[in-house]
């Protein structure tokens, strides 16, 4: 074995001393052993974390942005949401029951959102994947 003096007095030699297979120089393998470890200052990993959360949070909005006419999931956020009156009194065909207390729904967008929102009830898109299966 090699000590740590005879090792830093290696590097930069070509290790075809060592062995005739490597044509490699040791620096490419090894740092200088007093180079720092590189680290990203706290502000720039900080921005970096809220960048990536936010477009991660934006493509999940979008994948669940409801329509503007078609089937909907209308998920009460509260016990007691008046779901079932507000959709027929919105025009809205019911279709079948969501997970829990959950309804699909189809309809318009504009004549659902905002009224369901302000009692309770999140509108969003309907996937077949997950809703369609509770029939």
């Amino acid at each position: 074995m090699l000590s740590t003096v005879e090792k830093v007095k290696l590097r930069g030699r070509r290790c075809a001393a060592s062995s005739p297979f490597l044509p490699f120089t040791v620096p490419q393998l090894l740092p200088p052993i007093d180079t720092p470890v590189t680290r990203f200052p706290f502000k720039t990993t900080l921005l970096l974390a809220a960048q990536f959360t936010v477009g991660a949070a934006s493509l999940g909005l979008l994948a669940f942005a409801p329509p503007a006419r078609g089937e909907m999931l209308l998920m009460p956020l509260v016990s007691g949401a008046p779901v079932a009156r507000l959709v027929r009194r919105s025009d809205a065909l019911l279709l079948a029951r969501g997970p829990g207390d959950a309804l699909i729904v189809r309809g318009d967008r504009a004549a659902l959102f905002w009224p369901l929102l302000r009692v309770g009830v999140l509108t969003i898109a309907s996937p077949k994947s997950l809703c369609w299966g509770q029939r």
